[in-house]
């Protein structure tokens, strides 16, 4: 569903800056905080925005950002990726077509700290044929402002 014209400025404004005011939305857009209040619930109740907190991988103690290639055998790949899901190191998991079946990214404090949780975790997982994982050395984008908002099929 497409978003209309003031749906549309509350989400840009909100975007520039996450702790703008309902009240300096409501001046900035030219309607009252009752509707921009309304809007943003609206908005939020149709998965269409979230509003969330995000903190910085730094400051919780992960130095390293490493993705697995994970290759699966003998089960369902959305099972295996449901069950990786629950597993907190990882911040994302993706079904891929074709092989590897699956991509997860991990977050851990160093590499002993990598290795502990591919081995004590992740390896734990039924149906993971083999794990091939790759570090990060700078991330150049990272997209804040957009996401799957949808539960997965």
């Amino acid at each position: 569903m497409p978003l209309d014209e003031l749906d549309t400025k509350i989400v840009d404004l909100l975007r520039r800056d996450p702790q703008t005011s309902n009240k300096m939305i409501a001046v900035q857009a030219g309607v009252t905080e009752t509707t921009v209040a309304s809007r943003i619930r609206s908005l939020t109740d149709r998965r269409l925005i979230r509003i969330m907190v995000q903190r910085d991988i730094r400051a919780l103690g992960d130095n390293l950002i490493a993705h697995l290639d994970i290759f699966v055998e003998g089960r369902s790949v959305a099972d295996v990726g449901r069950d990786l899901a629950k597993i907190p190191e990882i911040s994302s998991i993706v079904v891929l077509m074709g092989s590897p079946q699956l991509i997860a990214q991990v977050h851990a404090r160093d590499g002993a700290g990598l290795l502990e949780t591919m081995d004590q975790r992740i390896s734990k997982v039924d149906g993971i044929a083999r794990m091939e994982s790759t570090i990060s050395l700078m991330v150049l984008k990272y997209r804040l402002d957009v996401a799957n908002l949808t539960e997965p099929e």
